[in-house]
């Protein structure tokens, strides 16, 4: 659902820059690796379900933006789809790692290769506007 409201969002309004994206997706990776799990645990189902969802899923929305709004801006769409697979199958490898170094490590690398995402993004958009 996450991924389809990023979809959809930026269909309807593409952002013009990503760094408040980058911003709100270390935020919530980061305030993920902070947040006590067991906070969820005297809660009903419903607000449970709700808030924990919620606070899980924010990062995949906040890369659903950065990810729709780079591959609507690619030159070389093919590229930038291969990239997004090996990506994709990239992080379900590391999705391993969350069983030997728990689901809190997992978060910080993630945000350590969006952190490489993002400077790389941000020199190839240099890169474009130099003289």
């Amino acid at each position: 659902m996450m991924l389809l409201l990023a979809n959809y969002l930026c269909e309807r309004r593409p952002p013009r820059s990503l760094k408040p994206y980058y911003v709100a997706l270390f935020v919530s990776l980061f305030g993920n690796f902070l947040f006590p799990y067991d906070f969820f645990s005297s809660m009903s189902l419903l607000p449970k379900a709700l808030l924990s969802g919620t606070c899980m899923t924010l990062p995949i929305f906040f890369a659903g933006i950065i990810f729709s709004a780079s591959f609507a801006r690619a030159q070389n769409r093919s590229n930038a789809f291969a990239s997004n697979l090996y990506g994709a199958m990239i992080g379900g490898m590391m999705e391993s790692l969350s069983f030997i170094l728990g689901i809190k490590a997992l978060l910080l690398i993630a945000a350590g290769l969006y952190f490489m995402s993002f400077l790389v993004r941000d020199h190839g958009e240099l890169a474009r506007h130099a003289p």
